[in-house]
């Protein structure tokens, strides 16, 4: 989904435009989830809303949107055959504050990293530290 040494900005456009594309937006637009539609987004300043009001899309996406999360979408996606392409996609990338408040620069190379194995490494870490400690009691 991404090009190699992708920016940020390049980042958010594709996955504002990939959202667009499957039809996630709409299903936001109009969530079975929360009432009154909008769902995850409700009350965001930053949504884009056509002629009649209803929600068109993000207006300031950022890589921490929270549809990525979303179960609704999650079954939309997987359903189309695309929630592995997401997924995929997602996976390692560096991450915003909730709604874009601590956006980084649009200019900035993503670096990706596997966090499993960054969680195996504190892990191990974690267990020779036990082990080392145990050793330190007896």
């Amino acid at each position: 989904m991404f090009k190699p040494n992708s920016t940020v900005k390049e980042a958010r456009e594709v996955l504002s435009n990939f959202l667009q594309e499957t039809g996630c937006y709409d299903i936001c637009a109009q969530c079975p989830i929360y009432p009154g539609g909008e769902g995850c987004c409700h009350g965001c300043q930053k949504i884009n809303r056509n002629e009649e009001g209803q929600m068109t899309g993000c207006g300031s996406p950022n890589l921490s949107c929270l549809s990525y999360t979303c179960g609704v979408l999650n079954e939309h996606l997987r359903r189309q055959g695309r929630l592995e392409e997401l997924t995929e996609a997602l996976y390692g990338m560096p991450r915003e504050g909730y709604r874009g408040c601590q956006l980084r620069q649009e200019d900035e190379i993503l670096q990706f990293t596997d966090p499993l194995a960054e969680a195996e490494i504190l892990a191990s870490i974690s267990s020779d530290l036990r082990v080392s400690e145990e050793s330190d009691n007896e």
